[in-house]
């Protein structure tokens, strides 16, 4: 149980809007209140894990952000079934019918990021995982959202707008090394597309 208290006061309580505060709360105290928590919760940390494979973990705190979490989760799963038989127009429709209950629930896009990049959009998955990474950066929950950028990048390693987020990420955090060591890989790009200049100015910085 400590994950839920341990998660959401590190990635929400800091920085999340007052009403997704309320939500929790609402969602928590009836989660809590049910005779068969610990099977609940051993569930849905379960659910959770099946449904962040190939990606980054989730918290038990995120799943407890729309009060309609399970149906959302039951859709999430139904499209997960559908991508693996790669019926990717039925595995979307899914989930835009989770939606329905939490435009705003990550794990859904995380789930629409995973479908884009079974079809093989990655320009398209690339570009839903920054937005999930800018997300959990609104949200004050940095740890996710600097997963979500890493794992953007590793599916466009030559996206220097991806690269320079989490230049400014590592920056912000005071991780310097980590910093040097993208703004050297753009610099490399850089060079490999033959844009000589913008090579000069990164390595400069």
């Amino acid at each position: 149980m400590g994950e839920l208290f341990d998660s959401f006061e590190r990635g929400y309580v800091s920085g999340a809007r007052p009403n997704d505060k309320l939500v929790f709360a609402g969602t928590l105290a009836g989660f809590l209140s049910s005779r068969d928590l610990l099977e609940r919760v051993r569930r849905a940390r379960w659910r959770l894990n099946e449904l962040s494979k190939g990606t980054f973990p989730l918290s038990l705190a995120e799943m407890l952000l729309a009060p309609e979490y399970e149906r959302i989760l039951d859709s999430l799963e139904l499209s997960a079934q559908y991508t693996a038989k790669t019926f990717h127009y039925s595995a979307i429709e899914e989930c835009y019918r989770a939606m329905h209950w939490g435009s705003s629930y990550i794990p859904i896009h995380i789930q629409l990021a995973k479908i884009l990049i079974d079809g093989g959009d990655l320009d398209g998955a690339t570009a839903k995982l920054v937005a999930i990474g800018d997300t959990y950066w609104a949200r004050n929950n940095t740890h996710q959202g600097t997963a979500a950028y890493d794992m953007a990048l590793s599916l466009s390693p030559m996206d220097a707008a991806v690269r320079t987020k989490l230049i400014d990420v590592y920056k912000n955090q005071g991780e310097l090394e980590r910093a040097l060591e993208h703004y050297l890989v753009l610099g490399d790009s850089y060079f490999h597309m033959a844009q000589l200049e913008e090579a000069r100015d990164t390595y400069q910085e």
